[in-house]
């Protein structure tokens, strides 16, 4: 009952145009609570770059330091699993949607040496504290819509966590095709979506389109920001979304610790 109370609310907030003042509201709350562990996280460790707090919250929603990177960590030993089992011996990889590089940071350490990593976001101020602060990996700004500033079949991997599902259905297709652009006929994407589980905080009217349709977003935010937020069904993600690709492997929601669908992929 509360849980629906609360997303009545959240919807109002929408259709008032306020979601990101109140989310902004939020943001000081998670500031204060996070001031005193942040430090001491800093203190243990002294060779930590951290990312402006401003940029944390817009990606991740809070400004834990600690979060940040044992999340960032946990990611990034995944990826290098997935990639070591479907893309063994890649030279190139690319973040999609790297942010504060949360993930991308610690992906040089677990590559197999002499890989390339790349990373690209749409947040100039991202970008720009990633070409100061994280070192063997080059970072590149792109746009909201497509293109990426690389040639055709350019990656071996390309990855992007929780970037799909804050765009529109419209962006999410564009941007599919425009990775395929710039990956190599024999490589591997490996991308999330918000499927069955995440669906759960819907509204039941919203749920039932979610059922029937396929897809929602839930918009009243600027698109491409975390208050911003698309869900795909399955069916939809297999049928629309990745259309003409070959689904090597699908985790759910419930097979993972990420709280979102992970889709291994491969052109066809």
């Amino acid at each position: 009952m509360l849980g629906r109370l609360r997303q009545l609310i959240v919807r109002s907030i929408r259709r008032t145009g306020l979601v990101e003042i109140a989310d902004r509201m939020r943001e000081r709350g998670e500031r204060f609570r996070s001031k005193r562990d942040n430090a001491a996280f800093c203190r243990e460790h002294p060779d930590f770059s951290p990312p402006p707090l401003a940029l944390m919250y817009d990606v991740q929603g809070e400004v834990s330091f600690r979060h940040y990177w044992d999340w960032g960590i946990e990611a990034a030993s995944l990826l290098d699993e997935l990639i070591r089992k479907y893309q063994p011996g890649a030279k190139r990889v690319l973040e999609w949607g790297c942010g504060p590089a949360r993930v991308i940071r610690h992906m040089p350490g677990l590559l197999p040496g002499g890989t390339e990593c790349f990373g690209t976001d749409y947040n100039r101020d991202a970008i720009s504290w990633c070409q100061l602060a994280i070192k063997d990996v080059m970072f590149v700004e792109n746009e909201l819509s497509p293109p990426l500033p690389f040639a055709g079949e350019y990656f071996d991997v390309i990855y992007a966590l929780s970037v799909l599902t804050h765009l529109s259905l419209k962006e999410q297709r564009a941007w599919v095709v425009e990775l395929c652009r710039v990956l190599r006929p024999s490589g591997c994407l490996i991308l999330t979506t918000h499927g069955i589980q995440s669906a759960s905080v819907l509204l039941p009217s919203e749920y039932a389109r979610f059922e029937n349709e396929g897809a929602i977003v839930r918009s009243g935010a600027e698109e491409g920001k975390r208050c911003f937020a698309t869900f795909n069904h399955p069916d939809h993600a297999r049928n629309h979304l990745f259309a003409g690709l070959h689904i090597c492997e699908h985790r759910p929601e419930s097979a993972n610790r990420h709280q979102q669908d992970f889709w291994i992929l491969r052109k066809s």
